[in-house]
C-alpha cells in the first residue's frame, strides 16, 4: 500500500464513523435529539447527529485526510 491509499483507506473508516453517529429524522428521533418539528429548514435535515462533540472532532480528521488526499 502507498501512502495516498492508507490515506484514502483512513478517510473511509472516518466517514463510516462519522455515518455511525448519524440517524434518520424520524419523529422518534427527532423528540429524542430535542429537534422540534417547528424549527426553520427542518425539511433540509438529512441526518440526525447523536454526538456533536464526537461527530465534529471526525469531522476534523476527514477534512485533514481529504487535504492530505488531494495534495500533489
Amino acid at each position: 500500500m502507498n501512502n495516498k491509499e492508507i490515506l484514502d483507506f483512513a478517510w473511509q473508516g472516518v466517514i463510516a464513523e462519522m455515518d455511525k453517529l448519524t440517524v434518520q429524522p424520524t419523529i422518534e428521533n427527532m423528540e429524542k435529539y430535542g429537534i422540534s418539528k417547528d424549527d426553520e429548514g427542518i425539511g433540509t435535515i438529512t441526518g440526525i447527529i447523536t454526538d456533536e462533540a464526537k461527530y465534529m472532532d471526525l469531522y476534523n480528521k476527514q477534512d485533514w485526510l481529504w487535504e492530505q488526499l488531494n495534495e500533489e
